[in-house]
Protein backbone atom coordinates (compact mmCIF):
# COMPACT_ATOMS: atom_id res chain seq x y z
CA UNK A 1 0.00 0.00 0.00
CA UNK A 2 3.40 2.29 0.48
CA UNK A 3 3.63 2.06 -3.38
CA UNK A 4 -0.14 3.44 -3.87
CA UNK A 5 0.11 6.42 -1.58
CA UNK A 6 3.99 7.18 -3.38
CA UNK A 7 2.05 7.31 -6.73
CA UNK A 8 -0.82 9.09 -5.23
CA UNK A 9 1.68 12.01 -4.53
CA UNK A 10 2.95 11.79 -7.54
CA UNK A 11 -0.36 12.18 -9.39
CA UNK A 12 -1.00 14.96 -7.02
CA UNK A 13 2.41 16.94 -8.21
CA UNK A 14 1.05 15.92 -11.67
CA UNK A 15 -2.14 17.79 -11.13
CA UNK A 16 -0.35 20.95 -9.52
CA UNK A 17 1.54 21.18 -12.68
CA UNK A 18 -1.10 21.19 -15.18
CA UNK A 19 -0.01 17.67 -16.52
CA UNK A 20 -3.78 15.72 -16.60
CA UNK A 21 -2.55 12.80 -18.39
CA UNK A 22 0.23 12.16 -16.12
CA UNK A 23 -2.24 12.64 -13.32
CA UNK A 24 -5.03 10.84 -14.49
CA UNK A 25 -2.36 7.91 -14.81
CA UNK A 26 -0.98 7.54 -10.93
CA UNK A 27 -4.22 8.04 -9.81
CA UNK A 28 -5.94 5.36 -12.08
CA UNK A 29 -3.04 3.03 -10.74
CA UNK A 30 -3.68 4.23 -7.00
CA UNK A 31 -7.21 3.18 -6.76
CA UNK A 32 -6.33 -0.10 -8.41
CA UNK A 33 -4.31 -0.76 -5.71
CA UNK A 34 -5.95 0.38 -3.02
CA UNK A 35 -9.31 -1.19 -4.17
CA UNK A 36 -6.82 -4.46 -4.67
CA UNK A 37 -6.17 -4.36 -1.23
CA UNK A 38 -9.33 -2.71 0.37
CA UNK A 39 -11.55 -3.82 3.00
CA UNK A 40 -15.17 -2.38 3.81
CA UNK A 41 -14.45 -0.59 6.63
CA UNK A 42 -13.67 3.89 6.61
CA UNK A 43 -10.08 3.78 6.58
CA UNK A 44 -10.02 1.51 3.54
CA UNK A 45 -12.50 3.22 1.35
CA UNK A 46 -11.95 7.33 2.23
CA UNK A 47 -8.72 6.81 0.51
CA UNK A 48 -9.88 5.24 -2.77
CA UNK A 49 -12.85 8.31 -2.88
CA UNK A 50 -10.31 10.83 -2.26
CA UNK A 51 -8.50 9.47 -5.25
CA UNK A 52 -11.43 9.25 -7.55
CA UNK A 53 -12.31 13.04 -6.57
CA UNK A 54 -8.73 13.77 -7.64
CA UNK A 55 -9.34 11.39 -10.79
CA UNK A 56 -12.25 13.47 -11.62
CA UNK A 57 -10.56 16.55 -11.53
CA UNK A 58 -8.02 15.41 -13.77
CA UNK A 59 -10.21 14.15 -15.88
CA UNK A 60 -12.53 17.53 -15.82
CA UNK A 61 -9.43 19.75 -16.32
CA UNK A 62 -9.01 18.10 -19.95
CA UNK A 63 -13.08 18.22 -20.16
CA UNK A 64 -13.31 14.81 -19.78
CA UNK A 65 -16.63 15.65 -17.88
CA UNK A 66 -18.65 12.29 -18.39
CA UNK A 67 -15.81 10.36 -16.96
CA UNK A 68 -15.24 12.70 -14.54
CA UNK A 69 -18.78 12.56 -13.72
CA UNK A 70 -18.75 9.03 -12.92
CA UNK A 71 -15.54 9.46 -10.48
CA UNK A 72 -17.05 12.20 -8.26
CA UNK A 73 -20.35 9.82 -8.17
CA UNK A 74 -18.15 7.20 -7.08
CA UNK A 75 -16.36 9.18 -4.44
CA UNK A 76 -19.73 10.31 -2.99
CA UNK A 77 -21.21 7.12 -3.00
CA UNK A 78 -18.30 6.03 -0.61
CA UNK A 79 -18.75 9.31 1.37
CA UNK A 80 -22.18 8.72 2.36
CA UNK A 81 -21.33 5.45 3.13
CA UNK A 82 -18.78 6.35 5.75
CA UNK A 83 -19.11 9.58 6.56
CA UNK A 84 -21.66 12.28 8.16
CA UNK A 85 -23.47 13.73 5.85
CA UNK A 86 -22.80 17.02 6.39
CA UNK A 87 -18.75 16.25 6.08
CA UNK A 88 -17.42 18.77 3.90
CA UNK A 89 -15.77 16.04 1.81
CA UNK A 90 -19.49 15.46 0.88
CA UNK A 91 -20.21 19.65 0.66
CA UNK A 92 -16.53 19.32 -2.20
CA UNK A 93 -17.78 16.51 -4.13
CA UNK A 94 -21.14 17.98 -4.68
CA UNK A 95 -19.80 21.11 -5.52
CA UNK A 96 -17.61 19.38 -8.34
CA UNK A 97 -20.43 17.56 -9.92
CA UNK A 98 -22.34 20.86 -9.85
CA UNK A 99 -19.47 22.17 -12.00
CA UNK A 100 -19.72 18.85 -14.27
CA UNK A 101 -23.61 19.68 -14.98
CA UNK A 102 -22.57 23.56 -15.34
CA UNK A 103 -20.22 22.59 -17.70
CA UNK A 104 -22.73 20.97 -19.93
CA UNK A 105 -25.22 23.58 -19.50
CA UNK A 106 -27.43 21.41 -17.17
CA UNK A 107 -27.85 24.38 -15.37
CA UNK A 108 -31.04 23.48 -12.91
CA UNK A 109 -29.51 20.15 -12.11
CA UNK A 110 -26.23 21.93 -11.35
CA UNK A 111 -27.81 24.40 -8.80
CA UNK A 112 -29.07 21.76 -7.05
CA UNK A 113 -25.89 20.34 -6.26
CA UNK A 114 -24.29 23.64 -5.40
CA UNK A 115 -26.91 24.96 -2.82
CA UNK A 116 -26.58 21.59 -1.45
CA UNK A 117 -23.09 22.18 -1.08
CA UNK A 118 -23.44 25.50 -0.01
CA UNK A 119 -25.88 24.00 3.23
CA UNK A 120 -22.78 21.79 4.09
CA UNK A 121 -20.01 24.50 3.88
CA UNK A 122 -22.21 26.28 5.79
CA UNK A 123 -22.65 24.09 8.82
CA UNK A 124 -18.89 23.10 8.51
CA UNK A 125 -17.37 26.79 8.06
CA UNK A 126 -17.33 30.09 10.05
CA UNK A 127 -19.50 32.62 7.94
CA UNK A 128 -17.63 35.56 7.30
CA UNK A 129 -13.97 34.73 8.58
CA UNK A 130 -10.56 37.22 8.47
CA UNK A 131 -7.29 36.29 7.61
CA UNK A 132 -6.23 34.99 11.22
CA UNK A 133 -8.71 32.63 11.58
CA UNK A 134 -8.68 30.77 8.46
CA UNK A 135 -4.98 30.46 9.30
CA UNK A 136 -5.54 29.34 12.70
CA UNK A 137 -7.78 26.94 11.32
CA UNK A 138 -5.71 25.60 8.65
CA UNK A 139 -8.81 25.84 6.39
CA UNK A 140 -6.92 27.66 3.30
CA UNK A 141 -8.47 25.06 0.67
CA UNK A 142 -11.95 24.92 1.94
CA UNK A 143 -12.39 28.48 1.70
CA UNK A 144 -10.78 28.68 -1.30
CA UNK A 145 -13.65 26.08 -2.46
CA UNK A 146 -16.17 27.58 -0.64
CA UNK A 147 -15.52 31.15 -2.55
CA UNK A 148 -15.43 29.08 -6.30
CA UNK A 149 -18.46 27.77 -5.15
CA UNK A 150 -20.15 30.59 -4.28
CA UNK A 151 -18.77 32.74 -7.29
CA UNK A 152 -20.25 29.52 -9.28
CA UNK A 153 -23.45 29.67 -7.85
CA UNK A 154 -23.83 33.93 -8.22
CA UNK A 155 -22.56 33.56 -11.83
CA UNK A 156 -25.66 31.50 -12.42
CA UNK A 157 -28.09 33.72 -10.55
CA UNK A 158 -26.76 36.06 -12.26
CA UNK A 159 -27.72 34.64 -15.57
CA UNK A 160 -31.13 33.83 -14.27
CA UNK A 161 -32.04 37.41 -13.23
CA UNK A 162 -32.51 36.62 -9.46
CA UNK A 163 -30.10 39.68 -8.53
CA UNK A 164 -30.88 40.04 -5.33
CA UNK A 165 -29.48 36.37 -4.49
CA UNK A 166 -26.61 37.30 -6.69
CA UNK A 167 -25.75 39.87 -5.37
CA UNK A 168 -25.63 38.40 -1.95
CA UNK A 169 -22.98 35.47 -3.24
CA UNK A 170 -20.59 37.59 -4.79
CA UNK A 171 -20.29 39.98 -1.92
CA UNK A 172 -19.42 36.44 0.20
CA UNK A 173 -16.87 35.69 -2.64
CA UNK A 174 -15.45 39.20 -2.86
CA UNK A 175 -14.69 38.70 0.53
CA UNK A 176 -12.93 35.74 1.27
CA UNK A 177 -11.19 36.40 -2.05
CA UNK A 178 -9.71 39.49 -0.47
CA UNK A 179 -9.57 37.76 2.91
CA UNK A 180 -7.15 34.69 0.91
CA UNK A 181 -5.50 36.42 -1.89
CA UNK A 182 -5.62 40.10 -1.39
CA UNK A 183 -7.38 43.10 -3.26
CA UNK A 184 -5.46 42.21 -6.47
CA UNK A 185 -6.61 38.78 -7.59
CA UNK A 186 -8.26 38.16 -10.93
CA UNK A 187 -11.79 36.49 -9.09
CA UNK A 188 -12.25 39.71 -7.45
CA UNK A 189 -12.13 41.68 -10.94
CA UNK A 190 -14.54 39.49 -12.16
CA UNK A 191 -16.75 39.98 -9.59
CA UNK A 192 -16.83 43.31 -9.38
CA UNK A 193 -16.95 43.36 -13.27
CA UNK A 194 -20.39 41.06 -12.72
CA UNK A 195 -21.69 43.72 -10.02
CA UNK A 196 -21.42 46.73 -11.99
CA UNK A 197 -23.08 44.94 -14.62
CA UNK A 198 -26.08 44.08 -11.94
CA UNK A 199 -25.92 47.59 -10.49
CA UNK A 200 -25.61 49.27 -14.34
CA UNK A 201 -28.42 47.44 -15.01
CA UNK A 202 -30.68 48.94 -11.88
CA UNK A 203 -30.00 52.16 -13.12
CA UNK A 204 -27.46 53.24 -10.55
CA UNK A 205 -24.78 54.44 -13.06
CA UNK A 206 -21.95 56.16 -10.64
CA UNK A 207 -21.87 53.11 -8.65
CA UNK A 208 -21.33 51.29 -11.66
CA UNK A 209 -18.34 52.83 -12.53
CA UNK A 210 -16.68 53.03 -9.52
CA UNK A 211 -17.29 48.76 -9.56
CA UNK A 212 -16.02 48.84 -13.08
CA UNK A 213 -12.52 51.04 -12.69
CA UNK A 214 -11.49 48.85 -9.98
CA UNK A 215 -12.24 45.59 -12.03
CA UNK A 216 -9.90 47.36 -14.94
CA UNK A 217 -7.20 48.42 -12.33
CA UNK A 218 -6.84 45.12 -11.21
CA UNK A 219 -7.06 43.28 -15.02
CA UNK A 220 -4.49 46.08 -16.31
CA UNK A 221 -1.91 44.81 -13.73
CA UNK A 222 -2.30 41.37 -13.80
CA UNK A 223 -3.16 40.92 -17.52
CA UNK A 224 -1.97 44.13 -19.22
CA UNK A 225 -3.47 45.78 -22.18
CA UNK A 226 -4.31 43.41 -24.94
CA UNK A 227 -6.55 40.89 -23.01
CA UNK A 228 -10.30 40.08 -23.52
CA UNK A 229 -11.34 40.70 -19.96
CA UNK A 230 -9.80 44.40 -20.57
CA UNK A 231 -11.41 44.50 -23.27
CA UNK A 232 -14.87 43.18 -21.75
CA UNK A 233 -14.76 45.54 -19.05
CA UNK A 234 -13.92 48.81 -21.66
CA UNK A 235 -17.14 47.92 -23.15
CA UNK A 236 -18.63 47.90 -19.90
CA UNK A 237 -17.76 51.48 -18.97
CA UNK A 238 -18.47 52.32 -22.44
CA UNK A 239 -22.49 51.35 -21.99
CA UNK A 240 -22.37 53.19 -18.50
CA UNK A 241 -20.60 56.32 -19.86
CA UNK A 242 -23.10 56.67 -22.98
CA UNK A 243 -25.89 56.18 -20.38
CA UNK A 244 -24.62 59.00 -18.38
CA UNK A 245 -24.58 60.99 -21.53
CA UNK A 246 -20.92 61.04 -21.34
CA UNK A 247 -19.99 60.76 -25.07
CA UNK A 248 -16.76 61.34 -25.62
CA UNK A 249 -15.27 58.89 -22.66
CA UNK A 250 -17.97 56.32 -23.82
CA UNK A 251 -15.98 56.88 -27.55
CA UNK A 252 -12.94 56.41 -25.82
CA UNK A 253 -13.77 53.04 -23.95
CA UNK A 254 -15.50 51.65 -27.09
CA UNK A 255 -12.71 52.58 -29.31
CA UNK A 256 -9.89 50.99 -27.17
CA UNK A 257 -12.08 47.82 -27.19
CA UNK A 258 -12.38 47.80 -30.63
CA UNK A 259 -8.61 47.60 -30.81
CA UNK A 260 -8.09 45.10 -28.58
CA UNK A 261 -10.66 42.90 -30.17
CA UNK A 262 -9.27 43.51 -33.65
CA UNK A 263 -6.11 42.18 -32.09
CA UNK A 264 -7.34 38.77 -30.29
CA UNK A 265 -10.49 37.58 -32.93
CA UNK A 266 -9.59 40.02 -36.07
CA UNK A 267 -10.82 42.58 -37.74
CA UNK A 268 -13.66 40.75 -39.20
CA UNK A 269 -14.61 39.33 -35.63
CA UNK A 270 -18.91 39.43 -34.69
CA UNK A 271 -16.91 40.53 -31.58
CA UNK A 272 -15.41 43.27 -33.64
CA UNK A 273 -19.44 44.28 -34.69
CA UNK A 274 -20.98 44.45 -31.42
CA UNK A 275 -18.31 47.24 -30.12
CA UNK A 276 -18.77 48.53 -33.79
CA UNK A 277 -22.40 49.39 -33.40
CA UNK A 278 -21.96 50.70 -29.26
CA UNK A 279 -19.43 53.36 -31.20
CA UNK A 280 -21.87 54.52 -33.76
CA UNK A 281 -24.50 54.54 -31.03
CA UNK A 282 -21.82 57.21 -29.04
CA UNK A 283 -20.65 58.94 -32.20
CA UNK A 284 -24.55 59.69 -33.16
CA UNK A 285 -25.39 60.67 -29.85
CA UNK A 286 -22.90 63.39 -30.04
CA UNK A 287 -23.65 64.47 -33.56
CA UNK A 288 -20.22 62.71 -35.51
CA UNK A 289 -23.09 61.36 -38.00
CA UNK A 290 -20.05 60.56 -40.21
CA UNK A 291 -18.12 58.56 -37.94
CA UNK A 292 -21.32 57.28 -37.05
CA UNK A 293 -22.05 56.11 -40.13
CA UNK A 294 -18.10 54.80 -41.04
CA UNK A 295 -18.63 52.68 -37.55
CA UNK A 296 -21.98 51.35 -38.97
CA UNK A 297 -21.03 50.56 -42.18
CA UNK A 298 -17.68 48.35 -40.76
CA UNK A 299 -20.19 46.28 -38.90
CA UNK A 300 -22.35 45.68 -41.74
CA UNK A 301 -19.78 44.29 -43.82
CA UNK A 302 -18.47 42.07 -41.05
CA UNK A 303 -22.45 40.66 -40.84
CA UNK A 304 -22.32 40.43 -44.89
CA UNK A 305 -18.65 38.61 -44.20
CA UNK A 306 -20.11 36.64 -41.35
CA UNK A 307 -23.60 35.61 -43.54
CA UNK A 308 -25.74 36.98 -41.88
CA UNK A 309 -28.90 37.52 -44.21
CA UNK A 310 -30.59 41.78 -44.49
CA UNK A 311 -33.46 40.46 -42.11
CA UNK A 312 -31.48 39.14 -39.74
CA UNK A 313 -32.09 41.59 -36.31
CA UNK A 314 -28.66 42.63 -35.99
CA UNK A 315 -28.13 43.60 -39.52
CA UNK A 316 -32.30 45.34 -39.49
CA UNK A 317 -30.81 47.33 -36.66
CA UNK A 318 -28.35 48.59 -38.23
CA UNK A 319 -29.48 49.42 -41.20
CA UNK A 320 -32.28 51.18 -39.32
CA UNK A 321 -29.67 53.10 -36.98
CA UNK A 322 -27.77 54.59 -40.64
CA UNK A 323 -31.14 55.54 -42.08
CA UNK A 324 -31.44 57.93 -38.85
CA UNK A 325 -28.01 58.88 -39.13
CA UNK A 326 -28.00 59.48 -42.98
CA UNK A 327 -31.28 61.73 -42.04
CA UNK A 328 -29.43 63.98 -39.79
CA UNK A 329 -26.53 64.39 -41.54
CA UNK A 330 -28.54 65.39 -44.39
CA UNK A 331 -30.15 67.87 -42.43
CA UNK A 332 -26.51 69.57 -41.26
CA UNK A 333 -25.71 70.30 -44.64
Amino acid sequence: MEYANVIYRLGYVHSQRSEPDLAIYCFRECIAIRELHSTPNKDSQIPIADALVDLGNALAEKEEFNEAYVCYKDALDIYNNHLNREDIAIGDCLRRIGNVHESKNEETTAEGYYERALQIYDCNLILKPNEDEIASLNLDKEYTDLASLLLSLATMRDRLFQLDSAVSLYGRALHLYKTLFGADDLRIATILNNLGNITGRSGSFDKALVLFEESLRIRLLVLGRDHEDIAETLFSMGIVFEKRHEYGAAIKAFSDCVRIRGLIYGEESLEMAEVLISLGSAQGNLHNFAGALRSWDQALYIYQRNELSEDHPLVVTVLDNRAIAERFLAETK
